[in-house]
């Protein structure tokens, strides 16, 4: 597992000064969080309410499970695991860890960060091989699989529009000076939205279309920020000295689940959408990451 802003199999220092317990009016907070941590020994999936009630282990064994990633409704998870071949696969499982299917094989290449289109028919994800990242499109069912990107850049952790015309995710050279990026889902109509020297890194589409957050350390370390769609309206909704990343959203487009370690250690923390409301969901002495916020 990583805490994910770039390369596979490697946990980056990524990742409130809020006291601890449930925000106000948490028990009405849409959904379910799923994220990985590494508290039974392994890295492995659990689901929370986001209140912080409900904390359910759905994987087990040797094997690490991560970047999961809720289908639209929210029945399935898409996730990551190096079970077999010695490299990273993307797989598929019911909601409640049960139906457990690998979705695509081709090593030696290795796969992240998978993603659904809105219609579920589809699932983005990053690959590594040849020594360089690209982002790949395959059917939910494994039936087809096509690259969208075939560049010298590292291309990772696309994330689809609610409308499922375009694919944000971010690319560079891996020297820390990564952009966002928009395509079209047949990797046609590229645009740089942050254009910037700092790191922009894990871009995350709202519910409504309307704004990207991501993760970006042009403050000095990494913290969220909040763009609108177009890539303006730039501001920073964590501002603290820790690290901050891995944004997910609510269904409703209110809250934010992140990663933070400002607690100590990586923990996922909750935000009201315009950066309020901060608070520590997981408490737990492991390493959690990889939120992921289904309905």
């Amino acid at each position: 597992m990583r805490i994910r802003t770039i390369g596979i199999g490697v946990l980056l220092a990524l990742l409130l000064g809020a006291c601890g317990g449930s925000p106000s009016g948490a028990s009405a907070i849409p959904g379910q969080i799923a994220f990985v941590s590494d508290r039974d020994g392994s890295r492995q999936i659990f689901v929370v309410r986001p209140d912080g009630r409900a904390l359910t282990q759905i994987t087990r064994g040797g094997s690490y499970h991560v970047a999961p990633a809720w289908s639209p409704d929210s029945r399935q998870l898409a996730y990551v695991s190096d079970r077999a071949d010695r490299t990273w696969q993307i797989y598929v499982m019911n909601a409640d860890g049960s139906g457990q299917r690998r979705l695509v094989a081709h090593p030696p290449a290795s796969d992240d960060n998978p993603s659904w289109s809105p219609d579920g028919a589809r699932i983005a994800f990053d690959v590594f091989y040849a020594n360089n990242f690209d982002i790949a499109v395959v059917a939910a069912d494994g039936s087809t699989l096509a690259s969208t990107t075939h560049d010298a850049t590292a291309d990772t952790h696309p994330t689809w529009s609610p409308a499922g015309s375009r694919i944000a995710f971010e690319s560079g050279s891996g020297d820390d000076k990564d952009d966002i990026y928009t395509m079209r889902a047949d990797g046609s109509e590229l645009t740089n939205l942050t254009n910037d020297p700092a790191h922009d890194a894990v871009p995350e589409w709202s519910p409504d279309g309307a704004r990207i957050a991501f993760v970006s350390d042009r403050s000095g370390n990494r913290d969220v920020y909040l763009m609108s769609a177009d890539g303006s309206g730039v501001t920073n909704l964590t501002n603290d000295p820790a690290d901050d990343g891995s944004p997910t959203w609510s269904p409703d487009g209110a809250w934010l689940a992140f990663v933070s370690n400002r607690g100590g250690n990586f923990d996922i923390y909750t935000m009201r959408a315009d950066g309020t409301a901060v608070t520590n969901l997981t408490h737990s002495q492991a390493v959690d990451a990889d939120p992921a916020w289904g309905r």
